[in-house]
């Protein structure tokens, strides 16, 4: 199948490349989102990209904090062990 046929192409026209193309009446054709409505959008996924990072962080930076008590909590139990021995 050519790629570049037309006739091939009839299934852009769906909701689903609608929702990709940013706007319910987007089409094949180029109809496509206001440019505010599009500079909105991009800004909301950024914030939401931002948001997702911090989070990751802040999990990170808990894991590293209970590996460190897990450590401290290992270390502890061995003395202990150790002097009751």
């Amino acid at each position: 199948m050519n790629p570049f046929n037309l006739a091939s192409l009839k299934h852009l026209n769906t909701d689903r490349s609608k929702n990709l193309l940013g706007s319910e009446d987007a089409t094949f054709r180029g109809c496509v989102a206001s440019d505010s409505e599009v500079l909105q959008r991009m800004d909301c996924r950024h914030r939401h990209a931002q948001d997702c990072r911090q989070a990751q962080q802040a999990r990170r930076l808990d894991l590293g904090q209970t590996s460190s008590f897990a450590k401290t909590t290992i270390y502890k139990m061995n003395k202990f062990l150790d002097e009751i021995d």
